[in-house]
């Protein structure tokens, strides 16, 4: 009788810490699995249950720890040998990780989610070609999963390999069509194609939303107060509150809201917190704060109604982990997007996209669902790093060469860009290109990228492939050997940009007639540096050899630059707040009848 009081409560718990990870409360799951845990120390079950609570609740490192009990107990289980790699993915532990995974699939070669799981890891890690294979492997056992297939092409976008991503989001969206996340992957990914036209991309963005948004049924209506000068509640949703770019990019406005106009609730779906999250969940205060990420669309969609939020503003589009589906339910009256996606996001709900007149001109409208809601230029505020490294010397100075650098992502660099770069060092002789991504950790990434340049007649010494860097401060550091920046095309960069100007590097770039291809534009004229976005390739060349040919302007540009930039539009985040401040509060006006112009 004694021995069934201790079975009963540890059944009773595992119950319990079950139901509360279910319902998304991954603290409270926790801690019942720990009980249960100190009930039967040796229980595989409560083990294995506290890990998966650990990883949904953010605490890795304890997740690390408790699966090692795991595999202690149980060294010949493929599960936890997996279970443990995830979680040292989590705790940002890949080599290890990778070890733990390549003994789970070892062990069971048929299992799906340990190739998954290793090519995550590999991922990680920037080991593109790797990753490619092991998730191709999962996607042969198992080609239902959604995870797999959406990972597969994020390797193929990180080994620079964009038409073949193209290629890997259509095939997957033909064979899970009802995927809404894998749908917008693809609409994601077509912006590396500069073959795609304005008019092609927004028939696919109406596509996603016929398939995926239009039979989401709307909440019912609210009853809402409809005072014109009330403060209004705001709230953001992203999977991104953390170190990422959008949180750099969103972190000044958080900041910078006069709480007497606005009151910023964030809606996080970002599954792994770090020192970021923390900041902007003290910026928007604990009780303005939101972990959504347990949650599913409809309970987000419940919890931001029961906020009263009168306008609800999406930073993600269709980037990983959007929730434009909580969007499409008309949680609150008001709905708009910003910042986090370069296009529209077709979703009907969403009345309107916050831009400006450099980056979406008159007639972009008739390829955006939103009603575009210009407020610069610039439409976003750049917040320095503080870990960014000091200005640097012109390494041409010292080296006696121009040196052309591009820090965008491999998936932005296509073949037609490379034959532009590739012409420009042949015009400028003695002349390099430094080239920095994650993709150059990957052995056939950079063969390919070297055998570009030697079928054209380039030298591979003229050639500098960087991997990417452990740290900001590291990363910083590298534009310390760079002249000229070049941008890359149709996919402009935007972070990359903007740091290259604190660094005082000027950026090239050419507009083209998308907003992911004109961002470039409207960054450059708000620190007075017009001139340096082209309206083609040609001009994008004669431009270069322009700054080229004149090493002291290069060198006056090194030192004036930041201070250029600290007091421009582009740093004024309480300027820019007020701006934003004052859409929302023309939005408002327009909701309740007053009609003002966007």
């Amino acid at each position: 009788m004694l021995n069934a009081i201790p079975a009963n409560a540890f059944e009773r718990l595992m119950r319990d810490a079950q139901s509360r990870l279910a319902a998304g409360r991954p603290h409270d799951a926790a801690a019942l699995f720990d009980q249960a845990r100190a009930l039967h120390p040796d229980s595989v079950e409560a083990l294995s249950g506290l890990s998966l609570a650990l990883l949904h609740a953010q605490r890795a490192a304890d997740a690390v720890r408790v699966t090692e009990q795991v595999v202690a107990l149980r060294p010949a289980s493929a599960g936890a040998h997996a279970n443990l790699g995830l979680a040292l993915i989590a705790a940002g532990q890949s080599a290890r990780a990778i070890e733990s995974l390549l003994t789970a699939t070892r062990l069971a070669p048929q299992w799906a989610i340990g190739f998954l799981n290793l090519g995550l890891a590999q991922l990680q890690l920037g080991r593109h070609s790797e990753a490619v294979l092991s998730l191709r492997q999962a996607a042969a056992i198992d080609p239902a999963s959604t995870q797999t297939r959406e990972n597969l092409v994020l390797a193929l976008l990180g080994g620079g390999l964009p038409r073949e991503a193209v290629a890997a989001a259509r095939q997957a969206v033909a064979d899970i069509p009802a995927s809404a996340a894998l749908h917008g992957g693809l609409l994601l990914t077509l912006h590396n194609d500069p073959a795609i036209s304005a008019a092609q991309l927004f028939a696919e963005h109406l596509a996603w939303s016929d398939r995926h948004a239009a039979g989401v049924p709307p909440m019912p209506a609210a009853q809402v107060d409809r005072s014109p000068e009330r403060v209004l509640r705001v709230g953001y949703v992203s999977a991104d509150f953390r170190r990422h770019s959008v949180a750099e990019f969103f972190e000044p406005l958080l900041a910078a809201h006069d709480r007497t106009r606005v009151e910023p609730f964030c809606y996080s779906a970002t599954p792994y917190a770090d020192a970021m999250t923390a900041r902007l969940r003290h910026l928007a205060g604990p009780e303005r704060w939101r972990d959504i990420t347990a949650l599913s669309d409809a309970q987000a969609a419940v919890q931001v109604r029961a906020d009263r939020i009168d306008i609800l503003v999406d930073l993600a589009g269709h980037t990983a982990g959007n929730r434009l589906l909580l969007f499409a339910a008309q949680p609150a009256p008001v709905q708009a997007t910003w910042l986090g996606y370069p296009d529209t996001t077709g979703v009907k709900a969403i009345a309107y996209r916050l831009t400006d007149h450099l980056a979406d001109p008159q007639g972009a409208e008739a390829f955006s669902t939103e009603c575009l809601w210009r407020i610069g230029p610039p439409f976003l505020c750049y917040q320095p790093p503080p870990d960014a490294a000091p200005l640097s010397e012109l390494p041409a100075l010292r080296t006696g060469r121009i040196t052309f650098g591009c820090f965008g992502a491999a998936a932005k660099i296509n073949d037609p860009l490379l034959a532009l770069w590739t012409d420009l060092l042949h015009s400028i002789p003695g002349s390099r290109l430094l080239l920095k991504n994650s993709s150059m950790t990957d052995s056939p990434a950079r063969e390919r990228v070297m055998r570009f340049f030697s079928d054209r007649g380039i030298d591979a010494a003229r050639l500098d492939l960087r991997r990417r860097s452990a740290s900001y401060a590291t990363h910083f550091a590298h534009y310390a050997d760079i002249d000229i920046a070049l941008d890359t095309f149709p996919y402009h960069g935007v972070t990359t940009t903007c740091e290259a100007l604190w660094m005082g590097v000027p950026v090239v770039t050419c507009t083209g007639q998308t907003h992911h291809a004109r961002v470039g534009r409207s960054l450059l004229e708000s620190v007075g540096l017009a001139g340096l976005a082209g309206e083609s390739f040609a001009d994008y060349g004669q431009i270069a050899q322009r700054l080229a040919g004149d090493v002291p302007q290069l060198a006056a540009l090194r030192r004036d630059l930041r201070g250029r930039m600290a007091a421009s539009p582009l740093l004024d985040a309480p300027h820019f707040a007020g701006r934003i401040e004052a859409a929302y509060r023309g939005m408002w006006s327009r909701f309740i009848g007053h009609h003002p112009e966007p």
